[in-house]
Formats: C-alpha cells, structure tokens, sequence
C-alpha cells in the first residue's frame, strides 16, 4: 500500500479505534493499512462503505457477542462470589446474636432465682424479728444484737 502521508480522521468512536486497531493486530499489518484495505474493500459501484458502519459491523459479529458474554458472565459470577460471602457474614452474625440471646436468657433467669432467694432470706429473717420483739424474756438479747 502506498503512503501518501499522515493524516489523522476527528470523529471516531473510542470503541471503534480500538476495534480498528485489534482488527490491525490480529490480521498483523498496521493500523493505516487495516484501514486502507477496508476503505478499498468497501468500494463498490454504489460508492464506499462508511467506516464507522464496517467497524460497527465487526462489532456485532459472533466474537464480540462471546467476548461480551464472557465479560458478563465473570462479572456474574464475581457478583455471586461477593453476596455469597456477604450472605455468610450475616448468618454468622445472626448465630452470634442468638448465641448472646441464649446467655442473656440464661443470666436473667440465674439472677432472677438469685432475688427469690434474697426475699425469701429476707422473710425469713423478718419472721425472726418479729418473734423475738414479741417475746419479753429475749428482750434483752434484742437489746445486745441493736
């Protein structure tokens, strides 16, 4: 292909640039001559392709669709990965606050038992009192433990 000199086209998509210039790789020519030859391919009696149409056009052969599709199914798949671990830290947490629950539970009730008994001690002891303040022989022992 002959070269005339450098001359750069404003308006290309990004995407098409880059499409152009994996096409030029793979096929393992330059950019220019990529070009170059799907300008002169796309000549017809009806007059030449567009090129952002031919690029646009490779984008939407099988390939790309694949690459696509691997794309999105990697990202689907690291999406899972990341609930799933997400899904188990909740779980744990859930466990760890049952886990408290039941001790909480379990305390309540041991503190509860614990203040029957003190009221139970307490009338107990009240009893006492009150039978000793009522006998007069023992007035004097009520007298030393005052």
């Amino acid at each position: 292909m002959s070269n005339t000199g450098s001359w750069s086209v404003k308006g290309i998509d990004n995407r098409a640039r880059a499409v152009a210039k994996q096409r030029a790789r793979q096929q393992g020519v330059t950019l220019g001559d990529y070009i170059n030859d799907m300008l002169l391919k796309g000549h017809s009696e009806a007059g030449p392709r567009d090129l952002q149409e031919c690029l646009q056009n490779e984008l939407a052969e099988p390939s790309a669709l694949d690459r696509l599709t691997q794309k999105l199914e990697a990202v689907e798949a690291r999406s899972t990965l990341a609930i799933t671990g997400i899904d188990q830290s909740v779980l744990g947490l859930i466990a760890r606050l049952e886990n408290a629950e039941a001790s909480t539970s379990a305390v309540a009730s041991e503190v509860d038992g614990m203040v029957n008994d003190l009221r139970e001690t307490q009338e107990a002891l009240r009893i006492k009192i009150t039978t000793l303040e009522n006998d007069e022989t023992s007035q004097q022992n009520l007298e030393s433990m005052r």
